[in-house]
């Protein structure tokens, strides 16, 4: 009789089992639900619109995303005030400044951008910009 696996109760035969296709069936469904689960990472872009806050939905609650700028500039320091077009942000860490103005923050569908017409510098959901995503499940 068949031994199974330790973490996804796979068959295991022994020389002598009889076997069905429908084992091997239902053993290729754990697999793929199991490597399903793991195919951790998700890129893609957006276009900023300059709105108060805009929401990306990934279809699932991302443990971190980092947001670039199309440039691939993250943050500038040119002047006074840094000026922020993107970052990493991780499940109750945000990217924000040093006034507290959240521009990155996740979701439980996606994450959510910002922007705000007092704070010229922060510069991550402005109109016509494309900025590119990498979120990690």
């Amino acid at each position: 009789m068949a031994n199974y696996t330790q973490n996804y109760q796979l068959h295991q035969w022994e020389p002598d089992d009889h076997f069905l296709r429908t084992d091997f069936n239902t053993d290729l469904e754990k697999i793929d639900d199991a490597l399903g689960e793991k195919s951790g990472i998700v890129t893609g872009t957006y276009t900023g619109n300059s709105s108060a806050s805009q929401s990306v939905n990934l279809g699932f609650q991302p443990k971190a995303v980092l947001v670039m700028e199309s440039s691939g500039l993250a943050a500038s320091t040119s002047g006074s005030t840094p000026q922020v077009y993107g970052g990493l942000a991780l499940w109750n860490k945000p990217v924000q400044n040093t006034a507290d103005k959240i521009s990155l923050k996740l979701t439980t569908t996606g994450f959510t951008v910002y922007n705000y017409s007092d704070y010229d510098y922060i510069r991550i959901n402005r109109s016509g910009n494309t900025y590119h995503y990498m979120a990690v499940r």
